[in-house]
């Protein structure tokens, strides 16, 4: 939930996080400890307090990439004059792919200025239309800013103010901003919509901003067969896309970048891993790029150099059949198989199925690809020895026959349980799996997941899909798998809200969750799974 709630953010052009709320806790032996009845704690008595470190790397990058340069955004909203006033309305509502700035009346006036019919704010910011309220009233200063703007060139929006808000030289100030409406909009009364010539600008009423956008042939900066959320920036030359999945489910879709013939770089802040595949089209002045996102799952895609034509292929066959064809630029797909480009140039192939592939890239060149079967997933079934931390309700040890979610279990003190446990299991890796690439599946955790393979940390996992190359920590023969689970204090919360307050393990400085209140899925679900990733290169 606050992934997506912060995802959102992000894209509403927040760039910076305050963490709230961090009470102090005077007492070790009292938690949760000190709580507020608003907000989420982020104290050290938190369950997922230690553990939280990937999901804030996650927030640094993001607010790291979304802090460079200027934002990008085709629609600036003035948000009016009445007071107290930090945002304002969006009439008429902005289309789908575009975004939008506001603008206040001291911008407009002392910062705002027309460059070869753009709007410009002096740290680089444009806009190319600006829309104005519809409401009757403008003051006399803002609305003579606002035909100096469209005289040198700017586009506005909006219909003409019949007085001032002010009482400041009334009823004179009436009649100013009466005739100034006049010079800028002359018999807009007269008209449902319309669009008049100022000076070297335009002003348009009456208007959708689909329709006004379309006839000043600006294209929509993002779109996707699949609704996605996203913000731009830009850098000189560079345009950095973040794109985030609202969707609490996987989505396979091929968005359409606002870029010309630039190569798409994918740089995924949940791992800080950057790639730059060799499979998408050039049409015009947009670049449309395949795309897989899990559940909330975010990506940002970097366009910073020119596609080259020996990179890019345009066409894939497998066994004679055509998987991408290049008469079909609308279907980006390769069967699930990912095409990377190396930093050497060289082309990778990630997951693609066995057999022989013939793939061409838009030089007209050749290229061949082997894909050898690989060995089908193994299943890590069979008991997991769990460890809780004492005094919490739950056994210290207890083993597992199989995974299943903590509510579940017959024990009580799992059902209620909040806090760490840790799963261990030995496996042997087979001979058929030996000298491979591994990925480990986690199935289904709730809440977070941290893995350590033969003793060394591989990270944790905190949103789906829950995996992790653990090519490098694997070894012939047996292995320890130890998997770290956290969830929140809401069970525990739950379960002591129903005991009389001398039997209860958890301390509340005011009470917030009901004894009524549901328990939320916890633990390690599974299947837990090892899986052979087959690369190739191409040569």
């Amino acid at each position: 939930g606050m992934k997506a709630r912060g995802d959102w953010a992000l894209c509403e052009g927040v760039n910076h996080f305050i963490l709230h709320v961090y009470i102090h806790q005077p007492w070790e032996d009292r938690k949760p400890g000190v709580n507020a009845w608003f907000g989420t704690e982020f104290n050290r008595h938190n369950t997922w307090f230690s553990a939280q470190k990937a999901w804030l790397e996650y927030l640094r990058r993001s607010c790291f990439m979304l802090q460079q340069g200027t934002r990008a955004a085709d629609v600036a909203y003035f948000i009016g004059e009445d007071t107290p006033k930090m945002t304002g309305l969006r009439q008429p509502p902005l289309p789908p792919g575009f975004d939008f700035d506001y603008i206040n009346a001291e911008v407009l006036q002392e910062k705002l200025s027309v460059r070869d019919g753009v709007l410009t704010l002096p740290h680089g910011a444009t806009y190319r239309l600006l829309v104005l309220p519809e409401w009757p009233t403008m003051r006399p200063r803002v609305l003579r800013s606002l035909r100096d703007l469209v005289k040198a060139g700017a586009t506005i929006l909006g219909p003409p103010p019949t007085q001032s808000p002010s009482l400041r030289d009334y009823p004179h100030s009436d009649k100013v901003v009466q005739e100034l409406a006049d010079e800028m909009w002359g018999d807009a009364d007269s008209l449902e919509s319309g669009e008049r010539r100022l000076g070297k600008g335009k002003i348009i009423w009456g208007k959708t901003l689909e329709e006004v956008l379309r006839n000043m042939d600006i294209l929509p900066a993002f779109t996707s067969d699949v609704s996605l959320l996203h913000t731009q920036r830009v850098v000189g030359d560079t345009q950095i896309y973040f794109v985030t999945n609202p969707h609490p489910r996987e989505v396979v879709t091929t968005a359409s970048f606002r870029v010309s013939g630039k190569a798409p770089e994918l740089w995924w802040p949940h791992t800080g891993r950057s790639e730059s595949p060799a499979i998408f089209d050039l049409a015009g002045n947009s670049v449309r790029v395949p795309l897989r996102l899990g559940p909330h799952g975010s990506v940002f895609v970097v366009f910073r150099k020119q596609a080259e034509p020996a990179s890019r292929i345009v066409s894939v066959e497998r066994n004679g059949k055509l998987l991408l064809d290049p008469k079909q630029p609308n279907r980006l797909d390769a069967d699930g198989m990912q095409l990377i480009i190396n930093n050497n140039g060289s082309i990778e192939a990630r997951d693609g199925r066995s057999g022989n592939y013939r793939l061409q890239t838009a030089d007209g060149s050749t290229h061949r690809l082997q894909m050898d079967s690989v060995p089908a997933p193994v299943q890590l079934t069979g008991p997991w020895e769990v460890l809780f931390t004492p005094g919490w309700g739950a056994p210290e040890q207890v083993t597992f026959a199989h995974l299943s979610d903590w509510t579940l279990r017959p024990e009580e003190g799992i059902q209620h349980y909040s806090g760490k446990a840790c799963y261990r299991k030995t496996f042997m890796l087979t001979e058929s799996m030996q000298d491979k690439h591994l990925r480990l599946e986690l199935g289904e955790v709730r809440d977070l997941a941290t893995v350590r393979l033969n003793g060394l940390d591989l990270g944790t996992l905190w949103l789906a899909p829950w995996h992790l190359d653990i090519t490098d920590a694997v070894r012939p023969g047996n292995n320890l798998l130890e998997i770290e689970v956290v969830n929140p204090w809401n069970n525990r919360l739950v379960g002591d809200a129903k005991l009389p307050r001398a039997q209860r393990v958890t301390f509340l400085a005011k009470d917030s969750v009901s004894k009524e209140a549901p328990l939320l899925p916890a633990g390690l679900m599974g299947p837990v799974t090892l899986h052979v990733v087959e690369h190739g290169e191409v040569e």
